[in-house]
């Protein structure tokens, strides 16, 4: 039910009125079974709303190599790391979490949010600044 609510704006107009009908039916049926189905349903709704399809992002990335792949042929595990430090930095463009990067959305405070400041950085003293960061808080 949820999923049919869901993609409710997606249907064409003529399968519309069909599923307006199946959605109504489906309720009666869930006010039968449990009168507190409502609440139940809200709750479902809440978790639901925040997951982000594995799909979608397994997707979007294999896109990416699939593009260096096709110009370089070979992906060492190297550069398969560089492109997660790029991408991982780079704040997102559009949406409901435009102008954070997904490090900062994991709660990682990094020095630079630059992908190349981060890069040419000693492994040593970015370890250590990360560490004492964990210390303060």
């Amino acid at each position: 039910m949820w999923y049919r609510n869901d993609t409710r704006e997606d249907t064409p107009d003529h399968h519309r009125a069909r599923r307006a009908q199946l959605a109504l039916l489906e309720q009666v049926v869930c006010q039968r079974l449990c009168p507190e189905w409502h609440s139940a349903y809200t709750r479902v709704d809440e978790i639901l709303r925040r997951v982000v399809r594995a799909r979608s992002t397994v997707a979007c990335v294999n896109s990416v190599v699939r593009m260096h792949q096709a110009r370089h042929r070979h992906v060492n595990q190297g550069m398969l790391d560089l492109k997660r430090l790029y991408w991982h930095c780079r704040a997102f463009r559009h949406g409901k979490r435009r102008g954070a990067c997904p490090y900062g959305l994991r709660g990682l405070k990094l020095p630079t949010s630059n992908w190349w400041t981060l890069f040419q950085m000693d492994p040593k003293e970015l370890e250590k600044e990360l560490s004492t960061q964990k210390v303060a808080a």
